[in-house]
C-alpha cells in the first residue's frame, strides 16, 4: 500500500482503512422514483414491457465481470448470504 500511495501521492486525496473490506452503500436517486427509472430506461431504449429482460442481462454482465476479474486477479469467490438487518 505504501509503495502505491508514494507512486500516486500526486493523485490520492485521502485513504481509507478498515478491518478486511469496506462496504459502501448507497442509491441511484434518479432511479428510485417511478419518473426518473422511466426516463433513465428510455435514455437506452428499453420498453416497461422489456423491463425483466434488460434487468436479468444487466445484472449477468455484472457477475460476470466480476467473476472474470476475481479469477484474475485469483481471488476466491465465496457466497455471503445477504444479512437481514441490512434490508430493512
Amino acid at each position: 500500500m505504501q509503495t502505491f500511495l508514494s507512486k500516486h501521492a500526486d493523485d490520492v486525496t485521502g485513504t481509507l482503512s478498515g478491518f478486511d473490506r469496506l462496504v459502501f452503500r448507497g442509491t441511484l436517486r434518479r432511479l428510485v422514483y417511478p419518473e426518473g427509472m422511466k426516463t433513465f430506461l428510455n435514455s437506452v431504449a428499453v420498453l416497461l414491457k422489456d423491463f425483466g429482460k434488460y434487468v436479468l442481462a444487466a445484472s449477468n454482465r455484472l457477475k460476470e465481470a466480476s467473476v472474470y476479474a476475481a479469477s484474475r486477479a485469483s481471488w476466491p469467490l465465496i457466497y455471503m448470504a445477504l444479512n437481514p438487518c441490512l434490508t430493512a
